[in-house]
């Protein structure tokens, strides 16, 4: 019972164990709710509404961990790492600031290599990667066309956009519809990624940071799918 960091949390716990055949139950109870928020096609009733769902893997040097909406790296790490701070703030405003606040000293892409599924590494400049499992990411509906369990990552990368053009795209973009034909915001699908950076890489998993990693610790990665890894149970519960 909780948002975002009780599942993740739960689902870290639970995965330890490679023979786990438990079930999550989840009642939505935080503050974003963005996992729950995918789940439009199980009615909330006060019945359970069984799915199976897809699971993404972080792995790092000797440590790795699971996570069941979506993990962002670069410019949504930081926004990450901002938001978590701002404790009193309702969690759509606490994103909206902390991503205002991120557009100030720093802001800019980064140079990286990343290979998608079995392609070879390639040199780009990366404002922003998100890979989803669901629909909703800090409160808004940014990758709409993710699908719980399909067996892929809704790929969403930004790369030299100005803050200009990311104020005049923005309020379009909280709405879900990114910009098309543009040559700087690539989306696609995925299973698998692999980055490196020869600086440092904020990066989130369900808007958590890995037990024992700073947010800004990361120059190597990998994030991948596990299919249909985990039976989840919306609850809704009585009024």
């Amino acid at each position: 019972m909780g948002g975002d960091g009780t599942v993740h949390e739960a689902l870290n716990g639970m995965l330890r164990n490679p023979e786990n055949q438990s079930k999550l139950g989840l009642i939505p109870a935080g503050t974003a709710n963005d996992n729950a928020a995918s789940f439009t096609n199980a009615p909330l009733t006060n019945r359970e509404a069984l799915r199976r769902v897809d699971v993404g893997c972080l792995r790092w040097d000797d440590g790795h961990r699971y996570f069941a909406n979506v993990a962002g790296h670069g410019f949504s790490g930081e926004i990450a790492s901002r938001a978590r701070r701002m404790l009193r703030v309702p969690a759509r405003l606490r994103y909206t600031l902390a991503l205002v606040r991120q557009l100030g000293p720093g802001y800019g892409p980064r140079e990286i290599r990343v290979a998608i599924d079995d392609g070879p590494m390639t040199e780009t400049d990366t404002l922003l990667m998100s890979l989803a499992i669901g629909n909703r990411e800090g409160s808004y509906p940014l990758h709409g066309l993710a699908d719980l369990s399909d067996g892929r990552f809704e790929f969403l990368r930004l790369g030299r956009l100005s803050r200009r053009e990311l104020a005049w795209y923005f309020p379009a973009m909280l709405q879900g519809v990114l910009p098309k034909n543009h040559p700087e915001v690539h989306q696609s699908q995925c299973r698998r990624i692999d980055v490196e950076s020869s600086m440092p890489i904020p990066l989130h998993v369900d808007g958590e940071f890995p037990r024992g990693a700073r947010p800004e610790s990361f120059t190597h990665f990998s994030l991948e799918t596990i299919p249909q890894a985990l039976l989840v149970a919306l609850i809704q519960p009585s009024s």
